[in-house]
């Protein structure tokens, strides 16, 4: 199992952990060459903080906020917040220094983007804990690597020598990562819409480079032969663009994934609007070749008893070799992904609704 499978498996089962926010207080000085501080003793705190909103300019105000070692969005049900951008930001702000005094006359704010978010322009920016507050004015980018800002509550207004990159609306706070299945683990995929219309496809063996797509029908050909690779390289590095706690919707087909050591993720797909949105839900179903291999030695438990002194029996299993198991993999996905509908990046949604007419040549 990779990394990034494993990564993602630690953030479904154990929360997001701040620790990447640790820094060295013993570096930090409230007056550097370059300029002064922005916000002096932020670098002290940065881990004592435990609520951030984000108000920009015509926007609703986005809320990330701590509850033990987890970050979550508030205005996204809690679900999970992307530790990330939000350790990128803060440590941005930390290490902000002033390198240039501007205006402080009001009526030049909207040349810098400082009016604040009442003014219709610049983000609100608030950084909150136990005994811990600054607010601070993010206006426009000079230079593509500072800002302008300025302190809520001042008139005067600076150039940074920072960029904190603050993203748009509350689904750029999100952790996107879903899934990270690679497609040689996948054994077989099938696509079957809500009228009835299934496409499968499928590997004989894990060895095989292309999948072959079952039952096409007769007197049609693929559009090339590794049409169905995509269909099945879908799960790999899937992420969300956004999320919401729900079951609504119509349901209008459902994407059946199994991989050859026994892990299967079901995918419906659900129609609101004009919007699709996806669930995502796991078992653990003994794989064929295993079954066949349990009925095997269960015939053959009377000869092997009469060899066990005479030769060494290995035990040892491919679980061994990975940290975790395909049943502790469905279950952190079903514990990850109760409850939890998402939009895909399209491409990615599209691959997931495939029709025959999607991967054959048109009739003549």
């Amino acid at each position: 199992m990779n990394s990034t499978t494993l990564k993602w498996l630690a953030v479904a089962t154990g929360g997001l952990v701040l620790l990447l926010l640790v820094v060295n207080i013993s570096e930090r000085s409230d007056t550097v060459s370059g300029g002064e501080i922005l916000l002096p003793g932020l670098k002290d705190r940065i881990n004592d903080i435990s609520e951030i909103s984000i108000t920009g300019a015509g926007q609703e105000t986005v809320t990330v906020v701590r509850e033990g070692e987890r970050w979550s969005v508030r205005e996204k049900n809690g679900f999970a917040a992307n530790v990330g951008k939000l350790r990128e930001v803060l440590l941005a702000l930390a290490d902000a220094r002033r390198l240039e005094q501007k205006t402080a006359n009001p009526e030049r704010f909207s040349q810098l983007g400082l009016e604040g978010p009442d003014g219709g322009s610049g983000t609100l920016l608030k950084i909150g804990g136990e005994n811990l507050q600054y607010d601070l004015i993010v206006g426009n980018v000079a230079q593509s690597k500072n800002r302008y800002v300025r302190l809520a509550d001042e008139n005067q207004t600076w150039l940074i020598d920072q960029n904190p990159d603050l993203p748009d609306g509350a689904s750029g706070w999100l952790s996107t990562d879903l899934l990270d299945i690679d497609a040689a683990r996948i054994q077989s995929v099938s696509i079957r819409h809500e009228d009835g219309e299934t496409i499968r496809l499928e590997k004989a063996s894990q060895d095989d480079a292309n999948f072959t797509v079952e039952a096409i029908p007769d007197g049609r050909e693929l559009t090339y032969a590794t049409v169905a690779n995509g269909i099945g390289g879908v799960l790999n590095d899937l992420k969300l663009e956004d999320v919401r706690r729900s079951d609504a919707g119509e349901l209008i087909s459902t994407s059946v994934y199994a991989t050859f050591d026994g892990l299967e993720l079901t995918l419906r797909r659900f129609s609101d609007g004009d919007a699709s949105w996806f669930s995502i839900a796991a078992e653990f179903l003994l794989p064929e070749s295993a079954e066949k291999e349990s009925d095997a030695m269960d015939k053959s438990d009377e000869s092997a008893s009469d060899i066990t002194d005479d030769v060494a029996i290995d035990d040892t299993s491919d679980e061994s070799d990975s940290a975790v198991s395909p049943v502790q993999e469905a279950s952190a996905i079903r514990t990850q992904h109760a409850g939890w509908q998402y939009q895909l990046p399209q491409y990615k949604a599209n691959l997931l609704a495939r029709r025959w007419e999607d991967i054959l040549k048109p009739e003549e």
